[in-house]
């Protein structure tokens, strides 16, 4: 099987928008994110399926055969 992933802002720059990646058994976020030459340090929010939080703290997260994972970057302004 595969997984979905969305980038969205910063994480988009050298990236599709859309990208399959096939799944491994025991895959984690931090798998994912050394996949895409992603900063796992990254200031953003992560969504996989219904689990939404931090990138850095979700990096141990197992992620299930057939996921949708978002990568969105943090808006800031004032």
């Amino acid at each position: 099987m595969s997984i979905r992933i969305e980038t969205y802002g910063r994480f988009r720059e050298g990236r599709e928008k859309i990208i399959h990646i096939d799944y491994v058994r025991g895959m984690t976020l931090r798998s994912v994110t050394e996949m895409l030459n992603i900063d796992p340090s990254a200031p953003g929010i992560v969504k996989i399926n219904d689990l939404t939080g931090l990138i850095e703290d979700t990096l141990d997260e197992k992620i299930p055969d057939g996921s949708c994972i978002h990568f969105l970057s943090l808006l800031s302004g004032g």
